[in-house]
This record gives structure tokens, sequence and C-alpha cells, in this order.
């Protein structure tokens, strides 16, 4: 009896803990393409082309891009963990009515204009980036 109650317990418990959310991987491997992202649940974006124009929309986790001319533009208020940008000449902006914050971002490449409301971390490898920060200090 109470090795039955301990698993019990122990199962009664075990359920009662915090549960993580999952996080899905959103994958765009394509070029000159165009839409709009979005997901129910937390989502990790992850884009491998050329020339392409995506909106980023609700839960974003993480986004990287590999590629040379892509625009992105965030369109919701969140907190993402990472922007990581390795390629030439991509933007990244949000629209002016949402304050996006970027705890870490990362740009490996060059000629790349990154405009968002605030970022905690910025590391920067490439050369003639721009990064724009919208918060007001």
């Amino acid at each position: 009896m109470k090795i039955i109650l301990l698993v019990f317990t122990f199962t009664l418990l075990s359920a009662c803990g915090e549960t993580e959310e999952k996080v899905e991987d959103i994958d765009k491997n394509n070029s000159e393409r165009a839409g709009t992202i979005g997901h129910k649940d937390k989502y990790d974006f992850d884009l491998d082309g050329d020339g392409n124009v995506y909106r980023l929309e609700d839960k974003i986790e993480e986004v990287e891009i590999v590629g040379d001319g892509n625009y992105i533009t965030i369109v919701s208020d969140a907190m993402i963990d990472t922007l990581i940008i390795t390629g030439n000449r991509n933007v990244v902006d949000t629209e002016d009515d949402h304050d996006s914050t970027i705890v870490d971002v990362e740009i490996n490449g060059s000629n790349n204009v990154v405009k968002l409301y605030d970022i905690a971390n910025l590391t920067v490898d490439g050369s003639n980036n721009t990064v724009q920060e919208t918060v007001e200090q």
C-alpha cells in the first residue's frame, strides 16, 4: 500500500511541474518568395535563400537568415531570443507600431540593415552593417 501511495504521489507531483512549451521549426529554403509566417506556438524561423520577402508574426523564438538580399519584417510585439544573419544585403525591421526586443543579435555578413525596437546584446563580425534601435533611452 505504501509503494502505491508513493508512486501515486510522485506521479501527481510530476504532473504539477511546469511544462516547457514546444518550439516548432519553420524552414524556408528558397529564393524570390514572399509571404507571411506565423504559428500558434513558439517557433524558430530559418531562411536559407536569396531575395525573399517575409513577414513574421506571432510567437517567434529565433530567426536565422542565411543568404543575400532578403527582407524580413517582424509584425508582432515579441521577445525574440536570437537573430543570426549570415549573409549580405539583408534587411530586418519591425513595423512602426510593434515593439520587438531581441536578446542576442549576431551579424556575420556585410551590408545588412537591422532596425529593431530594442537589442540586448549585439555582435557584428561583418562590415558596413547598419544597426538601429528605435527604443527611446
